[in-house]
């Protein structure tokens, strides 16, 4: 009974997520609040319910690296800035993007970011300035992703396809949605497997697990 666009599953094995909600037309307010699942299935509040959206108080992502780095985006002015925070310290601003209009943001397990701009998927190691990992457009990208060995995917819903971005720059399809099914994002699993999220055109949800 939740409505999340994004989940994180910490090391300890506690899943967290969001649920967003808007009270209508009559207020015009939207409101969020942070949840946490236990292995053991008990369902408590990390940020009890509060108003509006949760980039309004830079207090927590879902976008973390193993080391602790949570990281988001920030709209200033007519730009988009790449924000970090840990726990304990300040926020603090880790690149200017300029003008560009990134879409989701990923860790990858080495820490790498990774976000679409255009249809061109980026890699930014560290403080050093994003590099694009391809030449041309993909079109479409909703989420983008990496696996242990460096290789970075990107889910490609308006073409129904999810590719591998090799380190050369090669792009090789890797899974297929099958009809009225939509790749939305996705992740390797421990054993090499690809799990899909994908959706529909009557809004359902599902996880589906690549052939290999």
């Amino acid at each position: 009974n939740v409505h999340s666009h994004e989940l994180w599953l910490a090391p300890d094995g506690n899943l967290y997520g969001e649920h967003l909600w808007y009270e209508g037309d009559r207020t015009g307010r939207w409101g969020h609040r942070v949840w946490k699942r236990s292995p053991e299935g008990k369902v408590t509040d990390v940020i009890a319910p509060r108003a509006g959206f949760r980039d309004y108080y830079r207090d927590f992502s879902f976008v973390r690296a193993r080391e602790g780095w949570m990281y988001w985006m920030v709209r200033q002015g007519s730009g988009i800035l790449l924000v970090r925070n840990r726990s304990g310290r300040p926020a603090e601003t880790l690149a200017d993007l300029g003008d560009v209009r990134p879409g989701w943001l990923s860790v990858s397990p080495s820490g790498d970011l990774l976000f679409a701009v255009g249809g061109i998927v980026y890699r930014m190691r560290g403080a050093a300035r994003a590099a694009p990992l391809h030449r041309n457009s993909l079109g479409q990208v909703m989420g983008v992703w990496g696996d242990s060995a460096g290789n970075v995917y990107a889910a490609l819903p308006e073409r129904r396809k999810v590719v591998l971005i090799r380190s050369s720059g090669e792009i090789e399809t890797v899974a297929e949605s099958p009809s009225d099914w939509q790749p939305a994002s996705g992740v390797v699993a421990p054993d090499g497997r690809l799990w899909l999220l994908e959706f529909n055109s009557a809004n359902e949800q599902r996880v589906r697990v690549a052939p290999q």
